[in-house]
């Protein structure tokens, strides 16, 4: 989940979140060493693992290519009731949700 100058990694294992963390970000490169590194952490295959982006960031398409040298389930964080809306106002309602649950 991006935020400006910063982004959100959560591991799930099932419904368990194993790791939260909010790290500080210079380029799209620092956002995929992070995740790929505690990914490594925790044991996580990113070939089998499946990843949701969102936010507004950039360069999320250079982060989403990046990912896709070694990750096939990426998907991008949408409600599903919402599916009429422009993908600006899905990431503001999905970053609202996220700040509301995850702090």
């Amino acid at each position: 989940q991006y935020h400006q100058n910063k982004f959100t990694l959560c591991l799930f294992n099932g419904l368990k979140m194993v790791h939260f963390n909010v790290f500080d970000f210079k380029s799209f490169e620092d956002v995929v060493y992070y995740t790929y590194y505690t990914m490594e952490q925790f044991e996580f295959s990113p070939s089998e693992s499946i990843m949701h982006l969102g936010g507004k960031y950039s360069d999320t398409d250079k982060v989403q290519k990046a990912f896709q040298t070694y990750s096939s389930k990426i998907f991008q964080l949408k409600p599903n009731c919402c599916t009429d809306i422009s993908i600006e106002k899905s990431d503001a309602i999905i970053n609202t949700i996220f700040d509301l649950q995850c702090g």
